[in-house]
C-alpha cells in the first residue's frame, strides 16, 4: 500500500464484510512513512473500529495492526 494506504484502507471498509479483519503492517513506523495516513488513523477513531496491536520483538517501532469491523 506505500503512499496509497489511505486509499487502500477506504477500499478495504467499503468492502470488508461484518466482524473481518484489516491486516496494517508498519503502523505508525516512521521509517515507513507515517503520519502519512491521517485518513486511515481518522475513520479507525471515528467508526470506533477494534485496533489489537502486535508489536514486534527487538524493533520498538515495528507494528502491525488489525482493525475488525
Amino acid at each position: 500500500d506505500g503512499d496509497y494506504r489511505d486509499e487502500c484502507f477506504i477500499y478495504a471498509l467499503e468492502n470488508i464484510t461484518p466482524n473481518g479483519i484489516i491486516i496494517i503492517d508498519n503502523w505508525k513506523q516512521a521509517s515507513a512513512g507515517w503520519p502519512h495516513w491521517p485518513e486511515t488513523e481518522r475513520l479507525i477513531k471515528e467508526l470506533n473500529l477494534k485496533v489489537t496491536e502486535y508489536p514486534q520483538e527487538g524493533h520498538p517501532d515495528w507494528v502491525t495492526i488489525t482493525v475488525t469491523r
